[in-house]
């Protein structure tokens, strides 16, 4: 006998927050649509102010707020020479895009720390969210961290363009907090320069939910007895002198 359920969820169960870097190669076209089922963010479509967004959704991730050094001062510009393209088909104010090669950039005085910093609800159920971002002459770094400090932050320096402009790549952090009315915190900013232009970009967000555990009859939850579907019903056997 067999039978094969879901388990409620996805709730983590207890906090957490992990972290992951992948690149994305030169002339890859990310669907935003598709990244993002909850919300999507993309900046810098036509100017340093443009902000696309998942449409007909409750707003989930922020827009960015601009970093700079302490005693310091930073601008955000506008480019469209990214090596990778971005897509969406459910955007708002702009409907559909395909392969804007846009983003946006800071640059600060001084250089260091200056960057972005972008926000995104967190209770008990398990979201992913991904920042797609890059780094020009520069080595960039990312931390992210709860509000109620219920699971270790995750900082990572690994992103670097030593020459100029490269390829972005897209940071993914999977996170759950212990209690519901908590915010995920993500900031993007400049570790290291390799020139006097030395500068980071920011061109989008997805966010997503965790998918929901499958189980197979024999796994326990925890907290909740083995159960069996009602319907489930035992393979058929031949009966003696059958011939079967």
């Amino acid at each position: 006998m067999m039978a094969i359920f879901l388990a409620e969820g996805p709730s983590a169960g207890a906090a957490s927050l992990t972290g992951s870097l992948a690149a994305i190669s030169k002339g890859a076209s990310v669907n935003l649509t598709i990244a993002g089922p909850i919300d999507w963010v993309h900046w810098g479509l036509y100017t340093e102010t443009s902000l696309d967004r998942k449409a007909g959704v409750t707003p989930s991730v922020s827009d960015f707020t601009l970093l700079d050094a302490t005693n310091g001062y930073a601008y955000v510009y506008q480019f469209a020479d990214n090596y990778n393209g971005y897509s969406w088909s459910d955007g708002t104010p702009t409907t559909a895009v395909t392969n804007t090669i846009t983003g946006v950039w800071a640059y600060g005085v001084p250089a260091m720390g200056s960057g972005f910093q972008i926000t995104a609800p967190a209770d008990t159920m398990l979201r992913t969210l991904k920042m797609y971002v890059g780094a020009f002459a520069a080595r960039g770094k990312f931390e992210a961290f709860l509000s109620d400090d219920s699971a270790p932050g995750y900082t990572n320096t690994s992103l670097a363009n030593l020459m100029g402009n490269g390829e972005s790549a897209v940071y993914a952090v999977s996170y759950a907090a212990q209690s519901p009315g908590q915010t995920l915190t993500i900031r993007w900013t400049l570790f290291q320069g390799f020139r006097a232009d030395a500068n980071v970009t920011l061109q989008a967000a997805a966010l997503s939910a965790a998918p929901r555990p499958f189980r197979r009859a024999g796994a326990v939850v925890p907290g909740r007895p083995a159960s069996i579907e009602p319907h489930a019903r035992a393979a058929s056997r031949p009966t003696a002198g059958s011939g079967a």
